[in-house]
C-alpha cells in the first residue's frame, strides 16, 4: 500500500517522514490509516527517534484513536 508519498515496507524511511507522514494522515482524518501506518514503521524506527519525536508520534496517535473512536459513535447514531 502507499500512504503518500511513502511506500509501505520502506525501510529507508527517516523518522522525520515519518512523522510528516503521520501528520499528513491527521490532517486528512484518516485515523485507521494513520494508526496502520504508526504500527507497520513505527517499531522499526523508535530507536532512531527522538525523545520529542516519539512524543510527537504518541500525540498523532492518540487523537487518531479518539477520532476514530468519534466516528464510530457517529455511526452508530446514524
Amino acid at each position: 500500500m502507499n500512504y503518500g508519498g511513502v511506500n509501505q515496507g520502506d525501510t529507508s524511511m527517516t523518522p522525520e517522514e515519518y512523522i510528516e507522514e503521520l501528520k499528513r494522515l491527521s490532517i486528512a482524518r484518516e485515523p485507521e490509516r494513520l494508526l496502520e501506518f504508526a504500527v507497520e514503521h513505527g517499531q522499526s524506527l523508535q530507536d532512531s527517534m527522538t525523545c520529542e519525536q516519539r512524543q510527537q508520534v504518541s500525540t498523532l496517535a492518540e487523537r487518531a484513536v479518539l477520532l476514530a473512536h468519534l466516528n464510530e459513535a457517529a455511526r452508530q447514531k446514524v
